[in-house]
Formats: structure tokens, C-alpha cells, sequence
């Protein structure tokens, strides 16, 4: 399956004006610091000559380009309205749509696009353990695929909202080995996978943005933390795009796990809810031609991979084109098409 995705940015600065029954009007600069909380700088006198204000129905905005760092002016923008009294009923607005604004060319940045057969995966109706088919919480289809560089994700839930109830987990295992990284088990008992890298996404209600952070789990162990290459969007889905560097570029596919997850006991622990897919994993190519056939990831093409077809149709993604693949390129050892 073609599909594209919308563009996604790693925010450097945000530009923030609030507007407060009690606070009054409160513009401010906040700069990234990386894993830490953002700086946050007032704007305007007498601390600066920065300055952003209410006009009407109009936003005002002056900022020297020296508290961009020196920027030149490039880079993406993009504008977001958020009504906080009623953020439950989804009211925000932003322009572009989807995307960002490419300051240097004038224009907007372009879509990604799937250089590679995508995973598509359902997952059953109501299947959450337990019966708690909450916000967030009821996973429905993922789509996985390799873009420019980067692994594209989009993920449908039975109801997304802009709450801080629960988090999305990506597992990553990119050496298909469950021996090494992370050790973590199905809620079904019957896969287990090392998973080297764990993306985590989640609404943060009180910075209102969704934040995603990548825990490398073997070492040197490090957090990098993206502060917009997630976009929830109001039809229940959530895009996220993954940079291929973020996870050492690795050299195959990768065996993938998705999961939600509650906060529980508020002592930052994620109790597990629904995973994708229910049984095994999705293995998602990282380059162009890692599934010509090869469905096990084990470098050549041979009856394990028949196997691995007749187990995973359907469930895992796999359908009668990854077969047409697989008797193509049967007996190749060499990873080429």
C-alpha cells in the first residue's frame, strides 16, 4: 500500500501567548534544551525587545532573529490555536493542517511517502484486557512503513483525546534477537522480543503537546526526547515519524510491538492495555527491497520464509503480494533483489 504521511518537525523554539482570566496576557519564548524542560524567556520590555500581542481578532508578533540563535530564517512553522476550557472536546485548530510551512522556499514542506511495502495490521474489536476500552487505550490499525529515511507510523485508535491517561509504546528490536535490549512479552504470553529501542508517546496536559520520547535500552543508554514528530489529529489516529539515525541505522528490517499503556499508581509505571498485534510482531523494512521475499529477516529467501507467511497472513500484515515476493525471489541469499 501507497500512502503518504503529513511532514513532521523538531521544534527549536516556541512562541507562546496565553491568554488567562487571572494571569492576563502572557507572551513568552521557550527554547529546546534537549532532555530537559524547555528555557522559557519573557517577551518584551523591559527584558527584551521581543514582543507579542492580542489586536483584535489579530496575533502580533516581532522577534530579532538573534534570539533564534542567528537563524538565517529558514526553517518550518507552524501555528497552532488551543482552547484549554474545552480541550476534552477536541477544539484546536492549526494552519497548515498537517505539516509545516518550509520558510525558505515558501511553501509547505512536503508529504513523506512509503518507499516500501507497508505493514497493515487490525486488531480486534474491544480486546483490551480487562474491558477498559478508554480513551487512547483500544488500539484498531497500525500502518508501518519506510519513508525518506525515516520509519512512518500511523496508528488508529477506537477513541484518541488529548488526555494524559495512558501512553503509545513502540518496541523496537533491531537485531531480532530477544536475548538482547529490553526483554518484553506479549500480553498473550507467545512472543518475546528484545527490543533495543522503545518509543514512547504521549499527550503531556500540562506543556499541552504531545511528546514522544526514544529510550535507547542497551548501552551507552541515552533518552531523546521529539518535540513534535508527533501529531495527534482529531479522527482517532496519531502520526509518527522516527528518523532511522535515532535507532543507528540499522542494516535490516526491524521486528516491531506496539502498545498502550495507563499510568498507574502515579509513580511513572505504564500498566499494559492492548498490544498490535496480538500475536507475533510486524516486521518493517528500513530500506527499499528488504522484503523482496525475505519475510523472516533472516537474510536469504528459503521455506522458513513460507512458513513465517502461512503463520503471520493477515495477522501480522503479510498478504498475497508478500507471496508473489516470496516465489520471485526464492533461493536468494544475498539481501538483492
Amino acid at each position: 500500500m501507497r500512502w503518504v504521511l503529513p511532514p513532521t518537525m523538531g521544534i527549536d523554539h516556541q512562541l507562546r501567548l496565553q491568554i488567562d482570566d487571572l494571569a492576563g496576557i502572557v507572551p513568552e519564548l521557550r527554547k529546546d534544551a534537549g532532555d530537559a524542560e524547555p528555557e522559557t524567556f519573557p517577551m518584551g520590555l523591559p527584558s527584551n525587545d521581543m514582543f507579542m500581542r492580542l489586536d483584535d481578532n489579530r496575533i502580533i508578533l516581532k522577534i530579532p532573529l538573534v534570539y533564534l540563535n542567528n537563524s538565517d530564517g529558514a526553517g518550518a512553522l507552524a501555528v497552532t490555536n488551543l482552547n484549554t476550557r474545552e480541550i476534552l472536546t477536541g477544539t484546536i485548530d492549526r494552519l497548515p493542517d498537517s505539516g509545516a510551512w518550509d520558510l525558505s522556499k515558501d511553501s509547505l514542506l512536503p508529504f513523506q511517502t512509503c518507499l516500501a511495502a507497508s505493514r497493515e495490521v487490525d486488531d480486534p474489536d474491544d480486546d483490551t484486557p480487562g474491558g477498559f476500552y478508554t480513551d487512547n487505550n483500544e488500539l484498531v490499525h497500525a500502518s508501518i512503513c519506510l519513508g525518506d529515511q525515516a520509519l512512518l507510523f500511523a496508528i488508529d485508535y477506537k477513541s484518541y483525546s488529548l488526555t494524559s491517561d495512558g501512553a503509545t509504546l513502540i518496541y523496537l528490536d533491531t537485531d531480532h534477537n530477544p536475548d538482547t535490549g529490553s526483554s518484553v512479552t506479549n500480553l498473550a504470553g507467545d512472543t518475546t522480543i528484545g527490543a533495543e529501542y522503545v518509543l514512547c508517546s504521549y499527550w503531556d496536559y500540562n506543556d499541552l503537546k504531545q511528546m514522544t520520547h526514544l529510550y535507547r535500552t542497551v548501552p551507552p543508554e541515552s533518552v531523546i526526547t521529539f518535540h513534535q514528530s508527533a501529531t495527534p489529529t482529531l479522527a482517532n489516529r496519531l502520526f509518527l515519524t522516527l528518523p532511522l539515525e535515532s535507532i543507528s541505522l540499522p542494516a535490516g528490517p526491524v521486528d516491531i510491538l506496539v502498545r498502550t499503556a495507563s499510568w498507574g499508581g502515579g509513580n511513572g509505571i505504564l500498566l499494559p492495555n492492548d498490544d498490535l498485534p496480538d500475536s507475533g510482531v510486524m516486521i518493517v523494512a528500513t530500506m527499499p527491497g528488504d522484503f523482496a521475499g525475505d519475510l523472516d529477516a533472516d537474510g536469504d529467501v528459503d521455506g522458513a520464509d513460507l512458513v513465517t507467511f502461512i503463520q503471520g497472513f493477515g495477522g501480522t500484515g503479510f498478504n498475497a503480494s508478500d507471496l508473489e515476493d516470496f516465489l520471485t525471489a526464492f533461493g536468494r541469499n544475498d539481501g538483492s533483489s
